[in-house]
């Protein structure tokens, strides 16, 4: 179930409740509903407040550069199995058992986006940048205590190329205390020597959205993996693809 109410022109916000459904790794959680509702399935809620700004805003008369910004909070009540403990509670890396499972999990976020520079005679043709970032509560059950991420993007930068879009980014993970642990203690790591757990894994990303028919996009990108795996000892990883949209 979800609520959605306008403030006002420029505020607005959503709430969701909604069933969630356990999952074998304790992190699966499906949202939706059935006739077959469980009481370990948990309740997931989420709430975002929204202002929006420039031509975003509801405000006819607001002809400036569109942007906007989200706050959201997320909680379940469903089972998680913690990272880094066994149903014993002992280190769940060294012995390898079911890791125990406990309830409630979460996280809160923030994103804003924003038109930064707009092409003169044109509402889509310009920069835009973003940036989002959010944080877990409970260190026993969420691998990642932070993240953060954020880019630009140039529509039209090119003449008579209107609906490419070149883009630039960088994503900053980093792991909770407990699971940083369970990534020392588990095998893995344990038989290799030097394996040094950062806790920290970047990614940064470059592409290219080309436009070859109406209907038809190719965006050839390429990444670079500092710190694989939150593992400094885990040669860095960079990777090149292409990714295809077909629009009807």
């Amino acid at each position: 179930m979800q609520i959605y109410h306008v403030f006002n022109d420029s505020w607005e916000v959503s709430a969701q409740v909604s069933q969630g459904y356990y999952g074998a790794t304790g992190r699966n959680n499906v949202r939706g509903v059935n006739w077959n509702i469980k009481g370990s399935d948990g309740i997931e809620t989420i709430t975002e407040f929204t202002r929006k700004g420039g031509t975003y805003n509801l405000n006819p008369k607001n002809n400036g550069k569109p942007w906007f910004i989200k706050f959201g909070v997320q909680f379940h009540t469903g089972p998680i199995f913690q990272n880094n403990v066994d149903i014993n509670g002992d280190s769940a890396g060294l012995t390898g058992l079911r890791k125990r499972s406990v309830n409630g999990n979460a996280q809160v976020y923030a994103v804003y986006e924003g038109m930064l520079y707009r092409q003169k005679g044109s509402y889509s043709k310009g920069l835009t940048g973003f940036v989002k970032a959010g944080t877990g509560f409970q260190n026993d059950r969420n691998v990642l205590k932070r993240w953060v991420a954020t880019g630009l993007d140039y529509e039209g930068l090119f003449p008579k190329r209107d609906r490419d879009v070149l883009y630039g980014g960088w994503a900053y993970v980093q792991a909770t205390p407990t699971f940083r642990q369970f990534q020392t203690d588990n095998k893995p790591c344990r038989l290799t020597p030097g394996c040094v757990v950062t806790g920290r894994q970047d990614v940064f990303e470059v592409g290219y959205s080309m436009e070859l028919t109406p209907w038809f996009f190719a965006t050839p990108v390429l990444q670079y993996y500092r710190h694989p795996n939150t593992r400094s000892d885990l040669r860095d990883i960079a990777a090149l693809g292409t990714t295809t949209k077909n629009s009807f």
